[in-house]
């Protein structure tokens, strides 16, 4: 079993550039994002194993004509779930000339199922080195796509104000 750091990044900052754009690129290389709530600039994390912090259900979600209903439920389409990935980086092997990666779900369109559509999303990661670094990023996109598929939208108190987003927060609804 090969270990290495999860994340990487080798970047040379030299073109002038609005500072957060500069510090928004450097995050996306490991799923993060900068984040400006209530005064402070934060950084949030897309990290494995995260528990809730909060818990919405029918004592803290408003309801509507007396009963627990979410405001809407929604998911993506099966077209809209990326089926490969590209990813651009930088090659220390090469003279860190800009290499392509690609990587497909296992039941993507191999030209025999002419009903399955094929969707490719295409990802730069400046100042990533590696890649096995690479790889990861664009697995994780495809399972992204594919298991993170349904938003809910309702109304709650302010309890909710302490929230950032980023947040892991569990919704949970009583069947009848």
């Amino acid at each position: 079993v090969i270990k290495e750091r999860r994340f990487t990044l080798n970047i040379s900052i030299a073109d002038e550039g609005p500072a957060m754009d500069v510090l928004n690129t450097i995050c996306a290389t490991f799923r993060g994002a900068l984040v400006y709530s209530l005064g402070k600039l934060t950084l949030a994390v897309d990290m494995p194993d995260e528990f809730p912090v909060m818990v919405f259900n029918e004592t803290n979600i408003k309801a509507t004509n007396e009963t627990f209903k979410p405001k809407h439920i929604s998911g993506s389409k099966e077209s809209e779930v990326i089926s490969s990935v590209d990813v651009s980086y930088g090659d220390p092997s090469n003279h860190y000339k800009r290499e392509v990666v690609r990587v497909n779900t296992s039941d993507s369109n191999d030209g025999l199922e002419l009903n399955v559509i094929k969707n490719i999303q295409s990802l730069d990661l400046p100042g990533v080195t590696r890649r096995s670094q690479a790889l990861r990023f664009a697995q994780y996109q495809i399972a992204a796509s594919r298991y993170q598929r349904r938003n809910v939208t309702f109304t709650t108190s302010t309890d909710a104000l302490t929230l950032a987003p980023g947040d892991v927060i569990s919704v949970s609804q009583q069947l009848s």
